[in-house]
């Protein structure tokens, strides 16, 4: 069986998130900065 790597790049917006949502992704947004990208076997997000 062989292995396949799938790098997908979706652009977009959270949309519906209420106070405590949108703070913990301003809180973490340093960890998940673009220019820290990277397609790994783990998967990465970032946004700003």
């Amino acid at each position: 069986m062989s292995t396949r790597t799938f790098r997908v790049t979706v652009r977009g917006a959270f949309d519906g998130l209420d106070d405590g949502q949108r703070a913990e992704l301003l809180a973490r947004a340093a960890e998940h900065d673009v220019l820290r990208a990277a397609f790994t076997p783990e998967g990465h997000l970032s946004y700003d």
